[in-house]
Order: structure tokens, then sequence, then C-alpha cells
């Protein structure tokens, strides 16, 4: 059986990045961390026109944001 070098290179390459990732160490995550991200909420679609509006809770603070076709790119209005 002959190994191409490309083929032969690969696999040391996976076997490496395997072995990286099985003794990185993961950071703890804190409950506060999972409370604090944002979610939004009461969300509604305009009856014509496409738009839709929600409110995002951000660490406590609830902002209405609205996105508008064709984009839907999310704006803050408070």
């Amino acid at each position: 059986m002959r190994f191409r070098p490309f083929s032969a290179l690969a696999l040391v390459s996976c076997l490496l990045q395997s072995a990286t990732v099985a003794t990185a160490q993961v950071a703890p995550v804190s409950l506060e961390t999972l409370l604090a991200a944002p979610f939004p909420t009461e969300i509604a679609a305009a009856p014509t026109g496409g738009g839709v509006a929600w409110v995002l809770n951000e660490r406590g603070a609830r902002n209405i944001w609205v996105a508008m076709p064709p984009a839907y790119a999310g704006r803050r209005l408070t």
C-alpha cells in the first residue's frame, strides 16, 4: 500500500488537532453568565408591509426593536 504525501499529512494534522482539543480545559460557566444572555419576547408582525417588532431583554433592560423588509436588519427604537 502506498501513502500519498497529502493523505499522510492530512492524517497527521487530524491526529494533532484531536490531541489539542482533547487536552483543552473548559472554563466553568456561571448561572449569572447564562441568565445575562439577551433574549427576545413579545414578538409581533405588522398586519401589512412585512415588518416585525419585539422586545429585547439585555441584562434586565428591555428595549423595543423593529425590522423591515427586505433586509430585516434590527433597529432599536428605545
